[in-house]
């Protein structure tokens, strides 16, 4: 296989990496501290709000506004990606008002704003969609692991019990032929020597 072959083959792992650490910070639960959690949700956008005012009215950010409401959806659930797409929006809204003070907003902002609203929401509810999806199956996929190990472990029981009683069965057999067989060769023997006088006798 030659080098050029190998290109894609890097770049499909790399993107396989990235998207693996992507979704385990989404579908790990909510931080231990919900206010922390809610800090850095309310940084980003704040954030985010700051550099859409700088930019103007002609250029819009609104396409960054779904991190912080992906966050919320997967740290905290759908209710509040719902929340986090409203305040999104407003500041969004409130960032154009800002820039065209004091004229008032023209009207083709608001139908952007209310058009990204609905693309965060339809955002959130997917992203709650397939994290709920996701939990419930690595839920499945634990369960199936831990009945499997109890099945092994029940296998291994059984196979040790097995060997005990096998070994028990041998010893015990051992000591039936053992005492059978003594007491047949014994009373061979003397019937053997009682056999042999009666014969010299004779």
């Amino acid at each position: 296989m030659c080098s050029s072959d190998l290109q894609p083959m890097k770049r499909a792992s790399a993107w396989s990496a990235v998207s693996r650490r992507a979704v385990a910070l989404m579908v790990r639960p909510a931080p231990e501290r919900r206010a922390r959690g809610w800090a850095a949700v309310a940084s980003l956008v704040l954030v985010i709000g700051v550099f859409d005012y700088l930019s103007g009215i002609e250029i819009s950010l609104a396409i960054f506004y779904l991190v912080p409401v992906a966050l919320a959806t997967g740290w905290f659930g759908l209710r509040s990606g719902l929340v986090v797409a409203a305040v999104c929006t407003l500041t969004r809204i409130g960032c154009d008002q800002l820039i065209v003070l004091p004229d008032p907003l023209p009207a083709h902002t608001l139908w952007n704003a209310g058009a990204s609203f609905l693309i965060m929401t339809a955002v959130a509810w997917l992203l709650h969609t397939l994290l709920t999806l996701h939990r419930q199956l690595e839920g499945e996929f634990a369960e199936r692991t831990s009945e499997l190990h109890a099945s092994v472990a029940d296998r291994r029981r059984l196979e040790r019990e097995i060997i005990e009683v096998s070994a028990r069965e041998r010893t015990a057999f051992g000591r039936e032929l053992h005492d059978e067989l003594g007491q047949h060769l014994v009373a061979t023997a003397l019937a053997s020597q009682v056999l042999a006088q009666t014969l010299g006798a004779a």
